[in-house]
Parts: structure tokens; sequence; C-alpha cells
């Protein structure tokens, strides 16, 4: 099953109502245009293989808007057992979250094939230490593997945009993802260190929430893994992020 997130009716989408309506596949599309407008009439989103939903992605920064998320729920039920992917070309406010959400849950995208401004790729697929490294870095790169396929020059869209793009692939390993114990609580680690990234380890853990237990917990499970609590939320890895956040839903 492909998803699809543009303000048009994307070629994949053409292609798919093209198709007979028994193939094993659907789209759904996030349509911000008139289905009409694009020369498909109406009677081409009845096909089984296409389903448009017309409403925006997110429901604010915080969620995937669910109406979007009942469509994928629905459409997975629909189509039985394989694989959901992302296909998509994202704009730039909805890239970060977007990809997020479907790495986190409630759905989970097996693979994304997306393209990027190329900003959007650097942060994806950064590594521990760089600006880039942040946590859109930390949860592509604690579930699966995620690479940068090919740069792409603005000459090659129309309007050409002011800046290169991306295209990016992310793969969802299943050993990778099955060694988070709980994805809320690593939501929470990720946040608690990253929203400090400037400071130390040893001050970013002052302001933990006590339903993730005190400082002298935290502090313990730093010294315990051997990490410096002088260090830099940008220098822990994603692995390390993941047995912390482990490490705290067992003990707070």
């Amino acid at each position: 099953m492909a998803v699809e997130i543009d303000p048009t009716l994307s070629s994949i989408a053409k292609l798919r109502l093209t198709m007979p309506p028994g193939n094993h596949a659907k789209t759904i599309e996030r349509m911000g245009g008139s289905v009409k407008s694009e020369g498909l009439g109406d009677g081409g989103i009845e096909r089984q293989n296409v389903q448009i939903v017309n409403a925006d992605a997110l429901a604010g920064k915080g969620t995937l808007n669910p109406a979007v998320v009942e469509a994928m729920e629905r459409a997975r039920t629909e189509v039985g057992p394989g694989r959901l992917l992302l296909v998509s070309n994202l704009p730039y406010d909805v890239a970060s979250p977007v990809i997020v959400h479907l790495v986190k849950g409630p759905v989970v995208a097996d693979a994304m094939f997306v393209t990027v401004q190329k900003e959007v790729a650097r942060r994806m697929t950064a590594a521990p230490g760089g600006r880039d490294y942040g946590t859109l870095s930390i949860f592509l790169q604690a579930t699966g593997e995620v690479e940068i396929l090919r740069v792409l020059k603005p000459s090659v869209f129309w309007p050409p945009p002011g800046v290169d793009s991306a295209m990016v692939r992310h793969v969802r390993n299943e050993a990778k993802s099955a060694r988070i114990t709980d994805m809320a609580t690593l939501s929470e680690v990720v946040a608690l260190f990253m929203g400090h990234r400037r400071k130390m380890l040893r001050a970013c853990v002052k302001s933990v929430p006590s339903h993730l237990g005190d400082t002298r917990l935290w502090l313990r499970l730093l010294e315990e893994r051997s990490i410096d609590p002088a260090s830099r939320p940008a220098n822990l890895t994603p692995a390390q992020y993941v047995e912390l956040a482990n490490a705290c839903h067992r003990l707070a």
C-alpha cells in the first residue's frame, strides 16, 4: 500500500486509477485540488485501488490527522498482508513531523521514499555530534536504515525552488525497532535532552519530569552506561537513547 501526501493528484494516483480494480495495491492521497480539474472526472475516485483523503496530513504538529490515520488503517485491513510505503514529495513545513509520526506510530511505514529539501535530508541522515543531528536523525536511525539516494538541483523542478532537494530512502528494521520497549518513553527522553541540546547532560536531567524519575536516577543511568555527564545531547547515539529510554521505562 502506497501513501502519498500531495496538494495535487499525483502521477502515482493517476497510474493506479488506470489499473484494474482487482489490483492488490492501494494509494492514499492527500488532495488539495480538485480531482475533476485533473481531467479524471468524479468517477475516478471510486476505483478500489485509490482512496483520496481531501484533508491536511497533520492535525497540528503534534499528531497526524485522525482522518488520514483512519484511512491508512482501513486500507491496510482491506489490502491485507503487505508493506505500507510513503512515496511522496514532501513540502518543507510538513516533512519532518510526517516522517517522525510514521516512524513512531500508531500507523508505521515499512519504508519511505521521499523527496525533501536537502536541509531536511541532511537532518535525516546526520551522524551524532554534528549540527544537523537531532530528533529526526535519532528516530529514523533507531528504527531502520536511512540514506540519501540522489541530490536534485532546482532545475529539475518547475517552477525551480531556491534550494537543492534530495531523494531519501528509509527502510524500517524490525530488529532495531523491537529493541524499543516503549515509543512514548523514547519520545519523552529524546525531547528531554534534545530540547536542551546546548547544555551538558547533567544539566538536562535536572529538568526531568517526575514520572520519568529524578535527577539522581538519571545520573546513575548515565554512569552505569559509561556516558560522560559533561557531554552534550547531540553526542549520544540513537542506540544510547534507546537504551536510556528502556532503562527509564523499567525503573521510573
